[in-house]
């Protein structure tokens, strides 16, 4: 997939709610971050309603995040998401999150889509044009 340049950018603003007893942004706002990123690119993939109404949801299998520069309120840091690799129903997903030109947070997502209807990981790939249905 990464040769149809499928990425996305978000520019965040951190919320004094953000911020942790040292002072910088929680880590655990990077996992919501992740999340916004990750419904934005996967929107430019996929027909959401189409996977809503044939009960097929995209689970996060793990998530590794290096943090390498804090940040802080005020910031206003610039998330970039993009699909490294398809393999196997397995989706390779790499994130950085960048204060100027310099990055802060590097992290890496495996992600599957799962057919509620059976319980079971979905290795077909399935539509993936927006335009479809």
């Amino acid at each position: 997939m990464k040769e149809n340049n499928k990425f996305v950018e978000i520019i965040f603003e951190i919320k004094s709610y953000d911020i942790d007893a040292a002072g910088h942004v929680n880590n655990a706002v990077y996992l919501n971050w992740l999340e916004d990123l990750r419904v934005k690119l996967f929107r430019d993939i996929f027909q959401l309603d189409f996977l809503v109404r044939n009960n097929i949801h995209l689970v996060v299998a793990s998530t590794n995040i290096k943090y390498k520069a804090p940040l802080f309120l005020f910031n206003r840091p610039r998330g970039i998401m993009e699909v490294d690799q398809y393999s196997r129903g397995v989706w390779y997903l790499s994130a950085k999150f960048k204060r100027g030109n310099s990055i802060t947070t590097e992290a890496f997502q495996k992600c599957v889509f799962i057919d509620n209807n059976n319980n079971r990981r979905m290795v077909k790939n399935i539509i993936v044009n927006s335009e479809s249905e």
